[in-house]
């Protein structure tokens, strides 16, 4: 079998075949589920719904495995990567609170003035404030190549300095091919959304498709392409499913190197 991106088959075992395929799956499973149920599927990636309550949940669930590492690298007098892994952990702490707006509605808590006023959804959250929500779509973008093909691009440098590669610690910062696609898939989405998606509606708009067709009939043909097809099928509320198999993939990271590190301890 051949894996996408160079990835070599010795990598993995069969299991390990199922979780490098697993977005794969759970995006085709979404989109099954969107053809087959529109509305419930919108109930379910809803402000609020169970996938982004999941979202929330992976990310401090992956905060707490960084505590963990930290806390290993504390014990090994490993100073730098502790403190590295400590910020990692209270970042990814900081981002499911984001996820849930803080437990805003669970709570019941009231909008401050601040948030009422700067805050696109007027909500408690960092991330949906003006300024930063305008560079959050390329961020994501940015980690999801780096995660896709940091490992893959370090491997001539690692080559040419096995030393790296025997301390091994540096790769604790580089996801694993496993996680390939799940970086990958929410990279490609925001791409596609932010820079393929409003220039290709333009150029459909401009073509000269008639709406008639050759019995006279008016199919509005460019116009189901248009709006039917790639703004209903690139959504801004699709972003939650690829949010939710971007956290998966960093949990299926820092699990990776939770192992490495334990076994790196008890050597």
């Amino acid at each position: 079998m051949t894996f996408p991106f160079s990835v070599k088959p010795r990598l993995f075992a069969k299991k390990e075949k199922f979780v490098f395929y697993l977005p794969i799956c759970l995006w085709l499973a979404f989109l099954i589920f969107r053809i087959i149920n529109r509305e419930q599927y919108f109930l379910l990636i809803q402000e609020d719904g169970l996938v982004e309550y999941s979202q929330s949940f992976l990310y401090l669930l992956v905060g707490i495995f960084a505590i963990l590492i930290s806390g290993r690298f504390f014990k090994n007098k490993q100073k730098g990567l502790a403190a590295i892994y400590l910020f990692f952990s209270l970042a990814l702490v900081f981002v499911a609170g984001e996820e849930i707006s803080w437990g805003q509605r669970i709570f019941g808590l009231d909008n401050p003035d601040f948030f009422a006023q700067h805050n696109t959804q007027e909500e408690i959250s960092i991330h949906n404030l003006g300024p930063i929500q305008d560079l959050l779509h390329f961020g994501y973008i940015l980690v999801g190549f780096f995660g896709a093909f940091a490992y893959s691009l370090a491997q001539p440098i690692l080559k040419r300095y096995p030393k790296l590669k025997e301390n091994n610690n540096q790769l604790l910062f580089l996801p694993q091919p496993i996680t390939k696609l799940y970086f990958f898939l929410v990279a490609l989405f925001y791409f596609i959304f932010d820079y393929i998606r409003e220039p290709l509606i333009e150029l459909l708009a401009k073509m000269p498709i008639s709406t008639i067709d050759h019995i006279g009939r008016d199919t509005l043909i460019w116009l189901k392409v248009n709006h039917l097809f790639i703004r209903d099928w690139v959504n801004p509320y699709d972003q939650e499913v690829f949010e939710l198999i971007l956290a998966l993939g960093m949990l299926i990271f820092i699990l990776k190197n939770w192992q490495r590190v334990k076994k790196q301890t008890r050597d």
